[in-house]
């Protein structure tokens, strides 16, 4: 199994260092994202490389963004891993704490999941490993609450040993 580069581990929903320098430097990731090809259907995308059709918590709207949820440069894409909501073959393609996967879409799908057709998989928090999704983004609440607990209980082992 290849390793993937380390993501946020308590959001895989995140955006790429760099583009925060660009934040806090210039002020135009704000615009740069607005100016983003809004979208409907993952197929609208298409002419966008290793772009997908997808919502963020920090936009309302359905937008073709790379992986790290920039937003592409001249119709391309560095980003290597993807986050949550983007397109994917297998899940070696998604960050820490995903799996690539065929969403529960039915008739109350929220809005974010209908651009999908029916045989798209997307990168989806990895459940089996304790993450959780809420507002867009993947935690891993469960594995840390297991971890502190764990913590909890050799601390009071080793305490009565010692005595």
């Amino acid at each position: 199994m290849k390793t993937k580069p380390v993501a946020n581990r308590h959001n895989t929903n995140f955006i790429n260092p760099n583009l925060l320098c660009q934040i806090v430097q210039k002020g135009s990731y704000i615009s740069d994202l607005l100016a983003a090809r809004s979208c409907s259907r993952q197929a609208e995308c298409a002419g966008i490389s290793s772009s997908s059709c997808v919502r963020t918590h920090y936009d309302p709207t359905t937008r073709c963004l790379c992986g790290d949820n920039s937003p592409p440069v001249n119709g391309q894409c560095e980003a290597v891993t993807k986050a949550l909501y983007h397109v994917c073959a297998n899940s070696d393609e998604c960050n820490d704490g995903l799996i690539c996967g065929t969403p529960n879409i039915t008739g109350a799908a929220p809005a974010h999941l209908r651009v999908l057709s029916p045989q798209d998989k997307i990168c989806l928090c990895d459940v089996e490993s304790g993450y959780r999704e809420k507002d867009h983004t993947c935690n891993d609440a469960v594995i840390l609450k297991t971890s502190i607990f764990a913590i909890a209980v050799m601390t009071c082992i080793r305490k009565i040993l010692i005595n």
